[in-house]
């Protein structure tokens, strides 16, 4: 029984399954996951070393799928991950409940192995040697490539960081930029014929989020703009009063003197209106 990762190197962990070295159905689709890690290890030993570390050690009882070195090679660990479930995602301690499959997870009351596809080791280490543009591009190959095998959609839901399951002694892993997770699953879905985007539930949801937010703000915006223009030909409007007023005052002033004071006012008043439309004209054009 094989399902091998092209081109990956096969070094066959005896610790899987539950109860140990028993194999499992393909996880379900609806609740199947892949998760992505960083070996952690300072000394940045190659795959095959911590390949071969795990091998001489069965005591240890802790295997992934797959190890991929920086350059992009990869070991495969267990030889037929739709049927072995790794040992490396059972470390639970305040997961993200916010992820609908980890919810499920532990609604279920099942190991977080159990459900997960691929686990995925990427050799590295924080801070400084986060995973490289080939390690990244690997893991993108292998969750298309097995996600596709399992009938697994692809997406920021299904394809998740071990600090998502263990956010408090693993909050780096794999690293402390998490945008990675996303740049893997844009490039995974590439590689398996699917729109970066498209189809993606967390995606959707978050573009109609920004949707809503947007129509908002522009309701606000023309709200505003409409108060602006009321005011602005209120203003007018009483120019026009004012003027009618001091056309009046020219005609009715009994005296020099009081038409001097009545036309100085009405002018003031005027240019004082007037700097006000200019104002919120301004106000108008900004909006």
């Amino acid at each position: 029984m094989a399902n091998l990762f092209p081109g990956a190197k096969l070094m066959q962990v005896i610790e899987w399954g539950y109860p140990m070295g028993s194999t499992r159905p393909v996880p379900p689709s609806g609740k199947a996951f892949s998760v992505i890690h960083i070996t952690g290890n300072s000394r940045l030993p190659s795959a095959e070393s911590e390949a071969s570390w795990r091998i001489n050690d069965p005591g240890l009882q802790n295997s992934m799928t797959f190890c991929v070195n920086r350059d992009g090679s990869v070991v495969q660990l267990l030889a037929d991950p739709l049927h072995m479930a790794p040992w490396s995602n059972g470390d639970v301690n305040q997961p993200d409940t916010s992820n609908r499959r980890i919810a499920a997870t532990l609604a279920d009351g099942v190991n977080f192995n159990e459900y997960t596809l691929v686990s995925i080791e990427n050799v590295g280490y924080e801070p400084g040697y986060p995973l490289t543009e080939a390690q990244k591009k690997t893991c993108a190959k292998i969750i298309a490539y097995y996600h596709k095998a399992a009938g697994v959609a692809i997406s920021r839901s299904t394809v998740i960081g071990h600090y998502q399951i263990n956010s408090v002694t693993r909050p780096n892993c794999p690293q402390r930029d998490k945008g990675v997770i996303d740049e893997i699953v844009a490039q995974a879905r590439i590689e398996a014929g699917i729109d970066p985007v498209a189809e993606d539930p967390q995606v959707i949801e978050e573009l109609k989020a920004k949707i809503a937010e947007l129509e908002e703000s522009n309701r606000r915006k023309w709200q505003r703009i409409l108060a602006l223009i009321t005011k602005r030909d209120s203003l007018i409007a009483e120019i026009g009063t004012l003027e009618e007023e001091l056309e009046a005052a020219l005609d009715q002033a009994a005296t020099a003197a009081e038409l001097r004071i009545r036309v100085r006012r009405l002018r003031n008043r005027i240019e004082d209106i007037k700097a006000k439309v200019a104002t919120l004209a301004a106000d108008i054009a900004d909006d």
